[in-house]
């Protein structure tokens, strides 16, 4: 299936007018299109969001009477911490840019070696529990939005027990623009005693951390 087979199939079973429907649309494409600048294969992250049924269905659940999305617990997680570049932090207009993708090699904002550095000490803080030092590195609105007890909740969605942490294996990298905001969006995999976690890490050009998921 392309990606706008998809994503048609998803807006096709919403229940919410038609500019809220052409929203999604657009919101969809453009994570697809993000995940793909990350170097994965489409069917990898088709098979992440799931059947277009399934997702529109959870679309459907969490709009209000005005539409708009009334996000339970879970999908506060989800939305926070697994969003590359989370709409918290990013003006609405601008998320539903599409994004420009290019190799950390031909930044003019960021430094392969700096993010390397940066990446790896948020995945090793996190892995040690102390999210005190975590919130360091967190944007203000991640600070403001994201706690200790949603951060233990996305922990557990991986497993309930990682055992001792191991360290990190290569670290990935590339910018991303959007409406004249540059973000460098970080994949690694962290070796752990019961478990292999992969992190997905999001910086803006303050070098604060906008965007966190693991899997």
């Amino acid at each position: 299936m392309t990606k706008q087979g998809y994503v048609k199939q998803v807006v096709k079973n919403l229940n919410c007018p038609q500019d809220k429907k052409t929203d999604i649309e657009r919101q969809l494409l453009s994570d697809i299109d993000i995940a793909l600048g990350e170097g994965r294969q489409l069917e990898e992250v088709l098979a992440g969001m799931g059947e277009p049924e399934a997702l529109a269905k959870e679309f459907n659940e969490n709009f209000d009477d005005g539409t708009k999305a009334r996000v339970k617990r879970r999908r506060i997680v989800t939305a926070i911490l697994a969003v590359a570049l989370v709409a918290a932090v990013l003006a609405v207009p601008a998320y539903w840019a599409y994004p420009k993708v290019r190799d950390i090699g031909h930044s003019q904002m960021f430094t392969a070696y700096e993010v390397e550095q940066c990446s790896k000490a948020v995945v090793d803080v996190f892995s040690q529990g102390d999210y005190e030092t975590l919130t360091t590195y967190f944007s203000d609105e991640m600070r403001e939005t994201v706690t200790m007890d949603m951060l233990e909740e996305a922990k557990l969605t991986v497993g309930d027990n990682w055992g001792e942490y191991h360290g990190v294996g290569t670290v990935y990298m590339n910018e991303v623009s959007q409406r004249n905001k540059a973000y460098v969006i970080v994949q690694l995999n962290a070796a752990y005693e019961n478990v292999g976690v992969t992190y997905t890490l999001t910086f803006n050009s303050e070098m604060e951390l906008v965007g966190f998921y693991m899997k």
